[in-house]
This record gives structure tokens, sequence and C-alpha cells, in this order.
């Protein structure tokens, strides 16, 4: 088996298992086992977020991809589900699968001046791993790469952008 035969095999077991429903409460309990030591709040932290992955993909409610600079209250009162790519490519990053996802967007010219965290999370729609999403809304705030990667993230999903550029 060549290389891209791998690849195309390992891009569908991960799409595949980040659309089951039973990988999140899997991950959930490695990770209530494995960080067993951590604060109660990281626990507390990690089932949230898992649970609102499992919740996006099987679209209980609309799916807003956003970013961590976004104000939540904002979300939550609109009653969707948002996504943080940010939090989600740190999180892959910690199990060691960054590079998988890196490698994928950079071969779509993602160049390496992109953030390490968008570079992943490009990867990772690339490889359609992650919830698709119904609208996307970010900020200007703190990261210029943001503004233009969620911008690309709306024209590959076909849906609204929506820009909250606050002023310095």
């Amino acid at each position: 088996m060549d290389n891209s035969n791998n690849d195309d095999l390992k891009d569908k077991i991960i799409s595949l298992l980040a659309q089951y429903p039973f990988t999140y409460s899997l991950f959930q309990n490695f990770g209530n086992f494995y960080f067993r030591k951590s604060d109660r709040s990281f626990l507390f932290w990690l089932q949230f977020f898992t649970q609102q992955l499992e919740n996006a993909y099987q679209r209980k409610k609309p799916v807003v991809w956003t970013n961590i600079f976004t104000p939540s209250e904002l979300l939550y009162a609109l009653d969707v589900i948002p996504i943080y790519p940010e939090m989600i490519s740190a999180s892959v990053a910690s199990i060691g699968l960054a590079n998988y996802f890196i490698e994928k967007a950079e071969s779509n010219f993602y160049l390496p001046d992109l953030c390490s965290f968008y570079r992943v999370a490009s990867g990772m729609y690339l490889r359609d791993c992650l919830p698709k999403p119904d609208l996307v809304i970010s900020t200007s705030l703190l990261c210029d790469g943001s503004v233009r990667f969620f911008q690309n993230v709306s024209r590959y999903y076909h849906c609204d952008y929506f820009l909250i550029d606050p002023s310095y």
C-alpha cells in the first residue's frame, strides 16, 4: 500500500471516529482517567468540551464556528453550539496528532507563517474531522490570522460569515 492510500484510509477512519457519538464518551472516559490528577475545573471543561462536540455532530442545534475572542454570551443567547477551532487544535496537539493535520493544510497551500492553531484546524476541516458549521462568526481581536481563516471556512462550507470588528 502506498502512502496516499494510507493517508486516505487514515482520513476515513479519523472522519468516521470524529462523527461517531460514542467516540466522545470514550474520549471523555479516557480523559477523566488520563487527567485524573488534574484540577476539577479542567475535568469539568473536558466534559463540557466533548459534550459540545458530540451535540454538534448530532446537530441538536445550529453549529457556529467562532474564535475564542467572540463573546460566548452572544452565542449562548442565540441558542447555538459554538465550536472553537483553536481549542480543538490545542487538544489535538496535546495527544500528538497536530503534524498529521498540519501536513494536510500545508499540502493545500496553507503557508507555515499561518499560526499552528489555524494550520491544525485547516487540516482538520480539509480532512472532514470537524462538525460542519451553519454559520461562522469571529472577531478581529488579537489575531490577524483568524479573520482570513474564518473567511476561508465560510467559503469552504458555503455558509455566512460575520465579523465583529471592535476598535482598538
